[in-house]
């Protein structure tokens, strides 16, 4: 399953262990509209704060190959990021082997890409378009 997380809810997961407090609910893709193929996913979904004057910046952070919203989190605490920003994470389609055995030991959950192995312009394009429809659902973002 693939998801978006609040970089709050994440951390609330990574570091205490458990699940966080907000509601999540779930969201589903039933159809990438571009090349008419059934494009099911479930994205788990804990809204971000709504947008107000004077709001901090709102990120959409997509991890690397081999990677998941676990050591996303990680990241971003490591770079402070999560006390100055609103970031919601979302982690790739595919299932992928783990970038390092480090991230085994990081996260329990299951690793994830956003495009095969062997990149082709189909796959690249329908990464692109997933992206794009979660920012058309849940943006704006800043970056």
């Amino acid at each position: 399953m693939a998801g978006l997380f609040h970089l709050s809810d994440a951390l609330a997961r990574v570091f205490s262990g458990g699940s966080s407090s907000r509601r999540e609910e779930e969201v589903v893709v039933e159809e990438d509209a571009f090349d008419g193929n059934v494009f099911q996913e479930q994205l788990v979904l804990s809204r971000a704060i709504e947008s107000s004057p004077g709001r901090p910046l709102r990120l959409l952070c997509l991890h690397g190959k081999g990677s998941n919203n676990d050591i996303t989190a990680i990241q971003l605490v490591s770079l402070d990021v999560h006390t100055c920003v609103e970031a919601d994470l979302v982690q790739g389609g595919l299932r992928s082997a783990a970038y390092s055995p480090l991230f085994r030991q990081l996260s329990d959950r299951q690793f994830r890409a956003w495009v095969e192995d062997v990149v082709s312009p189909e796959g690249l394009e329908g990464a692109m378009r997933r992206v794009l429809e979660i920012v058309k659902r849940h943006g704006p973002y800043d970056g």
